[in-house]
């Protein structure tokens, strides 16, 4: 085992860093070895952490990567290479802002690839299911989870849909946050929630889960009320018309496809969606995992709020769609979920509303659908005890898999 060639990945997720060790074989395959046990944010920054600066964050899980990619190969030598994949904005090489973390303007790439001594790749943890998965079809692949992540691939595995700005050159726009990063720029609406809500609720009324009283057209429109108010507590709403028109000069392509003042997808795209929208239906407020379980007993306001959600996601996965189109590549044949929200309990309820979702506005819309006929769940490879987001950096190291 001395000679082989060992790939580390390291998943900087929404409250820990995960580290995982492979061994790569032929063809970029990788099997999984070992795995430290996670490493959270108060354990790398400290009990002062509010009084940290952004670089002295970064450099502390710059500092705690190193030490896990040691820990991980000590007596086995050097790594042959060490993919991470990171919440946030990551652009040619750089974390440009994480919320999650608190890192900015950082050089992630470089600086674990001097602390390992080792190529390092970079990668957008969102991004990183699709090395994982390998699809041979145009995919899209979801995760919902703190937010909403997404994106396009070709077989290969290749992505190329980033955000571009009007000089065709990758460019972050802090007023231009969004549910991935400025290309899926996607917002909804009093209007539009509202009628995402009804959607849901007849769909799950339709399904056999009907919940009393039933609720009127006053309810949705309170219910998206509460949606945006949610979102602007959490700081998830497109920018103001002012700011807007000043984006639109440096990113067009961007900054065009939202309007101000709305819901990015980051809130009904998220894990604590269908509890939001369990809250509205029933009043009690129950943590993700409760919802899971009320939904596997069958409750009819459980169902329903993941039917509610299922209406948001449609629309997104729609207008991945269309941005395929409007970008001349093929449409996505094949869609998977992943993440905290979109797992082995939820997906029965998930899968179908989604796609029927997403072919309804298509069709409605013109943009070609066929061949799309579920949500498949993906998981990591049995036996590997880590994450995906750890396990599809690792492979995209394997494959050398640069996203400049």
């Amino acid at each position: 085992m001395a000679s082989e060639e060992l790939i580390v990945g390291l998943d900087l997720g929404g409250t820990k860093l995960a580290a995982a060790l492979f061994a790569r074989r032929d063809g970029g395959a990788i099997e999984f070895l070992r795995a430290l046990d996670d490493i959270h944010y108060d354990g790398i920054f400290g009990n002062g952490s509010r009084k940290l600066s952004a670089e002295a964050k970064s450099e502390l899980i710059a500092d705690a990567m190193g030490r896990a990619v040691e820990e991980l190969t000590d007596g086995r030598g050097r790594p042959a290479a060490v993919g991470v994949a990171s919440a946030g904005f990551v652009e040619r090489g750089f974390i440009v802002e994480a919320w999650n973390t608190g890192m900015k303007n950082f050089p992630l790439r470089s600086e674990v690839e001097k602390r390992a001594g080792a190529p390092a790749f970079l990668f957008k943890d969102s991004w990183a299911p699709a090395f994982a998965v390998n699809p041979d079809q145009p995919a899209i692949i979801f995760s919902i989870g703190t937010g909403f992540g997404g994106v396009s691939c070709e077989p290969g595995p290749s992505i190329k849909i980033l955000s571009y700005s009007a000089r065709k050159r990758i460019l972050w726009i802090p007023m231009l946050y969004c549910n991935d990063d400025p290309g899926y720029a996607i917002s909804f609406s009093v209007e539009q929630s509202a009628e995402m809500i009804k959607r849901g609720v007849e769909k799950a009324a339709a399904a056999g889960a009907r919940i009393s009283p039933e609720p009127g057209e006053r309810d949705f429109e309170k219910w998206a009320s509460a949606l945006k108010d949610t979102a602007k507590a959490r700081k998830r709403l497109s920018p103001s018309w002012l700011e807007l028109s000043v984006a639109k000069g440096l990113a067009r392509e961007a900054a065009g496809r939202i309007r101000p003042g709305e819901v990015f997808a980051d809130v009904p795209g998220a894990a604590i969606m269908p509890g939001i929208a369990y809250h509205w239906l029933t009043g009690d407020e129950l943590p993700p995992e409760k919802i899971d379980a009320k939904l596997k007993d069958g409750d009819p306001a459980a169902r329903t709020a993941f039917f509610i959600q299922a209406e948001f996601i449609g629309h997104i996965l729609f207008r991945m769609q269309k941005e395929r189109m409007e970008f001349r590549l093929p449409r996505a044949r094949l869609v998977y979920g992943t993440g905290s929200g979109y797992n082995a309990a939820t997906h029965d309820a998930l899968c179908r509303p989604i796609i029927e979702s997403m072919s309804r506005q298509c069709e409605e819309n013109d943009v070609p659908c066929s061949g799309v006929e579920d949500v498949r769940l993906l998981c990591k490879p049995d036996g590997a005890a880590t994450t995906l987001s750890c396990y599809g950096a690792a492979r995209g190291a394997a494959l050398g898999v640069a996203m400049d």
